[in-house]
């Protein structure tokens, strides 16, 4: 059975350099749904989700790779060295699959369980707020890790709903906002943009969610322009546009 640890996030970098030669080349969030953040008590709640997967899945261990919980801290899970350790098989159509995973996965749909690191944020998404939650900002901490680690772009970060009829990491989880804090965590916007990112207006609204196609990706502008350093985007009705311009020093 797996040694499972609480750790820093200082400590979960020490572990993850232990696996150095592991074949990373993707990364995969979700969420518990259940348990959520107020059903966390510490080491007992990870145990839990292990009974469940070995008893009812009849898995050999854990899924996933990390859970991250609301007190910050990381569980080293299933090793990054083991195969099916994203817990994503692809089970969707491929043609409802996103076009960059389809093309790195090249047909396989076992690709992202023998290729991709999978975290498990403990929370329930679809109602808590992600961008309210320690364990949602301790996964894209962890995510931010593997991408630097095994030199990943952001856009290769999936969630388990693009491979599987879920809603997880939960539908208030939105794929720009997502992209958008790993390339903040990690200082650049991806150089590798398989996907096209487009702005509707000036602002998307809060209650918009996520809107996307396949392999294309809409994003507020004014987060775009934090993530980015620029001023706050202006409008300028008369003219139909909308500027943008780095923030002086």
């Amino acid at each position: 059975m797996i040694d499972i640890r609480q750790r820093s996030l200082q400590e979960f970098e020490d572990y993850l350099r232990g696996f150095a030669d592991a074949d990373i080349r993707a990364t995969v969030l979700h969420h518990t749904w259940k348990p959520t953040a107020d059903d966390y008590v510490g080491l007992s709640t990870i145990e839990a989700i292990r009974r469940y997967h070995v008893n009812v899945r009849g898995w050999r261990d854990i899924g996933a790779n990390a859970y991250t919980a609301p007190d910050r801290t990381v569980y080293n899970a299933r090793p990054p060295d083991w195969s099916n350790f994203a817990h994503a098989l692809i089970s969707k159509p491929w043609g409802a699959v996103p076009a960059i995973l389809r093309t790195i996965a090249g047909g396989d749909k076992q690709f992202l369980n023998r290729h991709g690191f999978g975290i498990e944020t403990i929370g329930n998404f679809d109602s808590e707020n992600p961008a309210q939650s320690w364990a949602m900002a301790t996964s894209l901490d962890v995510l931010a890790m593997v991408h630097q680690l095994w030199d990943l772009p952001v856009s290769r970060c999936f969630f388990h709903r693009d491979v599987a009829y879920k809603s997880c990491p939960g539908n208030r989880v939105d794929k720009g906002w997502v992209h958008l804090e790993l390339a903040r965590r990690l200082e650049y916007l991806p150089a590798e943009t398989p996907f096209r990112v487009s702005v509707l207006g000036h602002y998307l609204p809060e209650e918009a969610g996520e809107i996307r196609d396949d392999d294309h990706t809409w994003v507020r502008l004014n987060e775009l322009a934090e993530a980015m350093g620029w001023q706050e985007p202006v409008y300028r009705r008369e003219l139909n546009k909308t500027f943008v311009k780095a923030k002086t020093s």
